[in-house]
């Protein structure tokens, strides 16, 4: 029973084996060694790569493992925002989605705050426990062996790099070792506990959009103040003013602006409809109305000079 017990406790052990900076020449034959041993793989990309595109990305996929965005210049706190964007950007532009898996460079200083500033975005960083070092030793088998017979930690996640052939000829070996040691190969979602899914960007869009949608709204009143009354229809977004009109005063508009009103324009090219029907079925008040009405009403010669300035200043 005990032994049962601690069986069970190491099979439950995780390790994920992740190829990083490609994708090169040797991508397909990766995947067809990871389709021929039966083991979950992830690829993290490098989208500036000559030979990342689309098509590589779905072809990784089809086959049922994981992409992610793999950044291979070296970044700083005050760096990896800038940095962050361009990648994310030449992503999106050569495949039309999103990453969320992310992986930071080997090089430079990575601190909480570099991760930090990724994960607040949605990304999904995962450091490896253990890099293979192919881009530094001729012979990797040794350093695997030691490194691999010490391991004894839950989760082990190891790097390779594609464009190396020790590094995939080694692949059999590495699954067999973990397999030996308890630990169960699995994809990156399994291992993060997460959806790794790359993001469709018109989906992506979307929501941002239904987050940040501006609420343009139309209204009217009656200046009761003015004589004779006129009616303001004006229009709020966000509650600053961005349009307004000025309509003789009847019964009859008031109950025309009224109704039109009950529908709200859903953009730019339904309000200026609107604003074209008041103005044809109920008129407007221009300035030079407004001068002229103020005349008739023996306003101030000092309001009139103001007004007339008004006019010829929106002339």
């Amino acid at each position: 029973m005990i032994f049962c017990l601690y069986f069970s406790q190491i099979m439950s052990y995780k390790c994920m084996i992740s190829y990083d900076e490609g994708p090169t020449k040797n991508i397909n034959r990766v995947i067809e060694k990871g389709v021929s041993l039966n083991i979950p793989l992830v690829f993290y990309l490098d989208p500036f790569n000559p030979l990342f595109d689309k098509q590589v990305v779905e072809e990784i996929i089809e086959n049922g493992y994981e992409v992610g965005m793999s950044i291979i210049e070296e970044v700083t706190d005050e760096t990896i925002t800038m940095v962050l964007e361009k990648y994310e950007k030449e992503f999106i532009k050569r495949t039309g989605h999103k990453a969320v898996l992310l992986r930071l460079p080997a090089v430079g200083c990575i601190t909480h705050k570099t991760i930090n500033i990724p994960e607040s975005l949605g990304y999904l960083i995962d450091i490896p426990n253990i890099d293979s070092e192919d881009d530094q030793k001729s012979n990797i088998y040794p350093f695997l062996c030691q490194a691999l017979a010490a391991e004894n930690r839950k989760g082990v996640s190891i790097v390779f790099r594609e464009r190396y052939e020790k590094s995939i000829d080694i692949l059999q070996y590495v699954a067999n070792a973990m397999n030996q040691k308890g630990y169960k190969i699995v994809p990156a979602c399994v291992y993060l506990g997460k959806s790794t899914s790359l993001i469709k960007v018109n989906d992506e869009i979307k929501e941002q959009e239904n987050k940040t949608k501006t609420v343009t709204v139309t209204k009217f009143e009656v200046l009761r103040c003015s004589s004779p009354y006129k009616i303001r229809v004006f229009t709020l977004q966000n509650d600053d003013e961005i349009k307004e009109i000025l309509v003789p005063y009847s019964t009859y508009s008031k109950l025309y602006v009224r109704d039109i009103l009950r529908k709200q324009p859903e953009n730019d090219q339904e309000l200026e409809n609107l604003y074209e029907k008041i103005i044809k079925e109920c008129g407007i008040i221009t300035e030079d109305d407004e001068i002229k009405a103020c005349r008739k009403n023996g306003c101030r010669s000092r309001d009139i000079g103001l007004l007339c300035l008004l006019y010829f200043v929106c002339l």
